[in-house]
C-alpha cells in the first residue's frame, strides 16, 4: 500500500522535507548527517571561497549566477556606501543608545536592525522604492516627481519612496554616491533616467536618501523588492554593530542627559 501524503485538517498537501535550489549538500560516506561537500548553485563553495570575492558570492546567492565585472563593481560600491551611515542615522543611534545603556552585547545588532527595518526610511521603504522604480522607470520624470512630492507633503512614508530631505536640505553625500554609480555605468539607461529624476527632485530641494540610493542601485542590478529589503539590513549592519560596540567600553555617564530647562511640562487636560 502506498504511503499517504501528510495533510492538515483543511486538506493542504505538505512536503516531507524542506527544499532549496540554492544549496546542495553531499553527505559524508561514513555519516550521512555530516556534509562532505557543499555546493552553491552548482559551484563548490570551498572553491568559490578561494577564487571569488564575498561580493561575487553574495550576488550568486541572490541571483543564482556569478556577476560580470560591472555588476560586481556596482554591488561592491553600493555595499561600501551603506557600510557606515553615521551616528545620526536612527538605526545606528539606537544601537549606540542601547549599548551605552548596558544592554546585552548580543542584542545590540538586533536592536539596530529592527530600526533599520522600519517603514520610515528603513528597509520597508527600500522595498517600496524598488517596486516603485520598477513600475515607473523610463516614464516621464515630472509625474514621478509629483507622486514623490505628494507623499512627502502628506508625510506618507509609504509614498515618498525614500526621497526627501535630511535635516531640512538635500543630503550631499548620497548625491555624490549616485554620481559614482553613474561613473561606473555611464551608459546605463536606467541610471541615466534616475539622474534626470534626481535633478528634477533637486530643483525642488529634495534628494536621494540612503534608502532611495540603495533602491536605485539594487534595481539597476535587477534585484527584487523582497531581496532589496533584506539586503539593505545586511548592508547597514556593520555600521550598526561597530558603533554600538564602541559604546560598550564607555560609562553610562558618557551619554548626553537633557538639562531640566530643556524639558517642558503641560497640564493634564
Amino acid at each position: 500500500m502506498a504511503q499517504s501524503t501528510p495533510t492538515d485538517k483543511k486538506g493542504f498537501l505538505y512536503s516531507k522535507k524542506q527544499e532549496t535550489q540554492i544549496c546542495y549538500e553531499k553527505p559524508a560516506a561514513d555519516n550521512p548527517y555530516l556534509t562532505e561537500k557543499r555546493y552553491l548553485f552548482g559551484y563548490d563553495h570551498e572553491q568559490l571561497c578561494n577564487q571569488v570575492s564575498y561580493v561575487e558570492q553574495l550576488y550568486l546567492l541572490i541571483k543564482g549566477e556569478l556577476p560580470n565585472v560591472e555588476q560586481s563593481k556596482l554591488l561592491n560600491y553600493i555595499m561600501s556606501a551603506l557600510l557606515n551611515l553615521g551616528p545620526r542615522e536612527p538605526c545606528i543611534a539606537g544601537s549606540m543608545t542601547a549599548a551605552i545603556s548596558k544592554c546585552r552585547t548580543e542584542h545590540i545588532l538586533p536592536i539596530g536592525l529592527q530600526l533599520a527595518g522600519g517603514e520610515h526610511n528603513g528597509a520597508i521603504t527600500v522595498a517600496q522604492c524598488t517596486h516603485f522604480l520598477q513600475q515607473h522607470k523610463f516614464t516621464a520624470v515630472q509625474p514621478v516627481v509629483d507622486i514623490i512630492k505628494t507623499g512627502i507633503s502628506q508625510q506618507n512614508s509609504s509614498q515618498n519612496f525614500g526621497f526627501g530631505q535630511s535635516f531640512g536640505d538635500v543630503d550631499p553625500i548620497f548625491q555624490r554616491h549616485f554620481a559614482q554609480l553613474l561613473h561606473l555605468l555611464p551608459h546605463n539607461e536606467f541610471l541615466l533616467w534616475c539622474d534626470k529624476l534626481r535633478l528634477a527632485l533637486q530643483a525642488e530641494n529634495l534628494g536621494l536618501l540612503p534608502t532611495s540610493f540603495a533602491a536605485i542601485g539594487l534595481t539597476c542590478l535587477e534585484i527584487g523588492s523582497r531581496e532589496a529589503l533584506g539586503l539593505y539590513q545586511l548592508m547597514v549592519a556593520p555600521g550598526i554593530l561597530m558603533h554600538g560596540l564602541e559604546q560598550t567600553h564607555k560609562p553610562i555617564t558618557s551619554a548626553p542627559l537633557l538639562e531640566d530647562e530643556q524639558y517642558y511640562y503641560e497640564a493634564k487636560k
